[in-house]
């Protein structure tokens, strides 16, 4: 998400969202949660909507990257997605906010083919552009698309229902209590008791 945005062909959410299933189908993680996004990443190749091309991965130093955690490149068949070092091993041990971002990039590359494209380590997750008109908004569609690549909607709805999960609202209010393995989660998403019965 980037302070930065482009229009772009306008593509609307559903459309992204089919994009996203189309490119986990590619990679063969159709189903699979949680997707090894960084697997996909390191695969050599990127199933763009104008073809497959060559994908190269490269994990930089943070000093390099500046205030960018991500960036997207872009030559005749090639796409380069950099990140930063602390974004990548983040992701390898399953922050959220870090497989977004990686998300982010590789939907820049599938979806945005020869428009350079970062994402700021500050970034919030809107734009001017997005709140104007969204289906034409880069960093929007790459947001879009990034959250339907990670999280299967059947799936997600799935743990919901049979409350092996907490609702997404609370993920929303409560994040960092939620960040652990699934066996943890599934304690912490119980109510609390209080230590004083009175």
């Amino acid at each position: 998400m980037s302070d930065e945005d482009k229009r772009v062909p306008a593509r609307h959410n559903y459309q992204l969202r089919t994009d996203a299933e189309d490119t986990k189908r590619e990679y063969g993680v159709t189903g699979r949660h949680p997707v090894n996004i960084i697997k996909c990443l390191q695969s050599g190749w990127i199933p763009t909507r104008w073809g497959r091309r060559k994908l190269i991965y490269n994990v930089v130093n943070d000093e390099e990257m500046g205030t960018k955690d991500g960036k997207t490149e872009f030559t005749r068949d090639t796409v380069t997605i950099s990140v930063k070092k602390s974004v990548h091993e983040k992701a390898t041990f399953g922050d959220g906010r870090a497989r977004m971002t990686l998300a982010h990039e590789l939907a820049h590359g599938v979806l945005h083919y020869g428009i350079v494209s970062y994402r700021g380590t500050n970034a919030t997750g809107s734009t001017e552009l997005a709140k104007i008109n969204a289906s034409e908004s880069a960093e929007h569609q790459a947001k879009v698309f990034a959250a339907a690549f990670l999280i299967d909607d059947k799936v997600a709805a799935t743990l919901v229902a049979l409350k092996k999960f907490p609702p997404l609202s609370l993920l929303a209010l409560k994040p960092r209590r939620f960040a652990m393995s699934g066996s943890r989660m599934k304690q912490s998403a119980q109510p609390r008791r209080s230590a004083s019965r009175g």
